[in-house]
């Protein structure tokens, strides 16, 4: 048996066997009562049925379990963490006439009872016949089992078994420890799919409504940081790996339970998110992310800055070519190549290490071509899992996959038609994708995932890569064939240490930027300050010396020296 088994069957053989009596059996619920009153109404109990979303999707799966494999147990109970009915089915009409929607089975409600005690313990307990307080359940064994998420408690599930079931073997078997045993098992690993498939379609809605204009962070039901946007890295000023798996309260407080019952229709409302180094004030909107047209999965955060971008116009939706500054030879050299290619409809790859403006010169290159009025549809093939990229490109039809959204989802090759797919980091596609990308490009034609009819395409590639795609190909890591199709113009972007003439240029143009994105005035750079920059290596290109700049205009008077 293992671990899991093990730790299964301990809870099992510590259960409640007593006979006694409970001491708090409330006055209140007569013993001889055949039908409990509800403790919430209707409204109640709506709110109920949101809260315990997983209790539910839990009551559907034990269901199937239970009549397709034990046929000693003709009904299922789900309770909340307080003792609360959320779901019952039973073929029992005493049970069925006795658990009234919204009744409460706790132990300090109705006296002793399986499912109540199984909640008060945290361990699966079972009451037989004159153990129960209630007269009408003394023909019954009730048995509680809790569910836990972690350390958590967050209801339980039970049945109650007629005694006339020849109960004397059901009990010396061992068949209801058995019994118990697999319905705890059960119940953890539901618990835990369940989780995986909300993050999978929270993961999803947030690639599929990702906006480079704003930072978005993507939070779990339970608070949980699941995803970060580029934008919202540099608004907070901290790396989105060091963010992801954290819980937003660490950096809102009690903030977060506000925001969550907050009318969201309106306006973003200023916040402050502490992180271990500086307070960063900002707008916000929270919007929930909704399972099945009523269930609250997760949450999309979407943060601004408090003077906006439009305002200081540090950043065009998209980028053109008098956006793009350098006098360096060699990099003025590349912007005329760039201008003169850009009506063309061939593929364009542009090299360059992280940070030297790839996607700069993709956005402009657009902007200068003749489907320049169509879409930019940009992907980051690093940034996307593995098992969600094939999805994002090719789309999928209604019905292709569980958690599939009704109607289907447009792919991005869909999406970028009459205009430019950008994919960025396209040395990280993963291999199998490869050779589907190849038969796009060549045939021009998109299935999505699920479906059997084919889409025609019509869009300008671009390509982007930090990667030596030849070292890639004799690794046996990306396919000879596609980087043909994706490399017939070349773009290779200069390091910034090797622009040393740009670095004074670029300094002064992002100090101006900050300078008036943070109510400043003129921000000077001394000329020691140039100086050292120049003699500097750069290894994270013009986004690193934006940093430098931003935190310098953040810490300096009037002069950055």
């Amino acid at each position: 048996m293992n671990d899991r088994g093990k730790e299964n069957k301990n809870n099992v053989d510590n259960m409640d066997y007593s006979v006694k009596q409970s001491s708090d059996s409330p006055a209140m619920v007569n013993p001889d009562v055949n039908r409990l009153s509800p403790v919430f109404g209707a409204e109640l109990m709506a709110g109920k049925k949101q809260e315990h979303y997983e209790l539910l999707y839990m009551s559907r799966n034990l269901q199937d379990l239970i009549n397709e494999n034990i046929t000693l147990i003709d009904n299922l109970i789900l309770t909340d963490e307080q003792g609360n009915l959320v779901y019952v089915q039973t073929a029992d009409q005493r049970i069925e006439n006795l658990l009234t929607p919204g009744c409460s089975l706790a132990t300090s409600r109705i006296g002793e009872n399986g499912i109540g005690a199984a909640l008060k313990k945290r361990v699966p307990i079972k009451k037989i016949g004159p153990e129960h307080y209630l007269h009408i359940l003394h023909s019954f064994i009730s048995v509680g089992i809790p569910i836990l998420k972690g350390d958590k408690l967050i209801g339980s599930v039970g049945f109650f078994i007629p005694l006339e079931k020849d109960s004397a073997t059901i009990l010396q078997s061992g068949i209801l420890d058995f019994i118990i045993e697999t319905i705890q098992g059960a119940s953890s690993k539901m618990l835990e799919t369940r989780r995986y498939l909300d993050e999978l379609f929270l993961l999803k809605e947030f690639f599929n409504k990702l906006d480079n204009d704003c930072g978005m962070i993507l939070i779990s039901a339970e608070g949980k940081i699941l995803q970060v946007n580029a934008e919202a890295e540099s608004l907070i000023g901290v790396d989105k790996n060091d963010l992801i798996g954290t819980h937003i309260s660490s950096y809102l407080g009690d903030e977060w339970e506000t925001m969550r019952s907050r009318d969201n229709s309106q306006a973003p409302y200023p916040i402050w998110f502490e992180t271990e180094y500086r307070e960063v004030g900002l707008l916000a909107r929270l919007h929930p992310l909704v399972r099945y047209e009523r269930y609250v999965v997760g949450y999309n955060l979407k943060i601004r800055p408090t003077v906006s971008r439009e305002a200081t116009n540090a950043k065009p939706n998209y980028f053109e070519f008098k956006d793009i500054i350098g006098q360096d030879k060699e990099f003025v050299r590349l912007i005329k190549l760039a201008r003169a290619i850009a009506p063309s409809p061939s593929s364009v790859l542009i090299s360059g290490e992280s940070g030297t403006g790839k996607e700069l010169f993709a956005q402009a290159i657009h902007n200068a071509s003749y489907g320049k009025k169509g879409p930019f549809v940009a992907i980051n093939c690093a940034a996307i899992p593995s098992e969600l990229i094939e999805t994002e490109l090719f789309g999928y039809v209604e019905g292709a996959f569980t958690g599939a959204r009704r109607g289907g989802m447009q792919g991005k090759f869909v999406q970028a038609s009459g205009g430019t797919l950008f994919l960025d980091e396209i040395g990280d596609m993963p291999l199998e994708l490869q050779s589907k990308l190849l038969r796009v490009l060549q045939e021009r034609m998109v299935v999505p995932v699920g479906g059997n009819q084919a889409i025609p395409v019509d869009f300008r590639l671009i390509s982007a890569t930090n990667q030596c795609l030849d070292e890639l190909i004799q690794a046996g890591e990306f396919r000879a064939d596609l980087y043909y199709r994706l490399n017939v113009i070349n773009i290779l972007i200069p390091p910034l240490r090797e622009r040393k003439d740009d670095i004074a240029l670029l300094a002064r143009h992002f100090a101006l930027v900050y300078a008036n994105k943070l109510g400043r005035g003129t921000i000077d750079i001394s000329e020691e300050a140039i100086k050292v920059m120049q003699n500097y290596n750069w290894p994270g290109n013009i986004r690193e010396l934006e940093n430098v700049i931003e935190m310098a205009v953040n810490l300096c008077s009037d002069c950055i020296e």
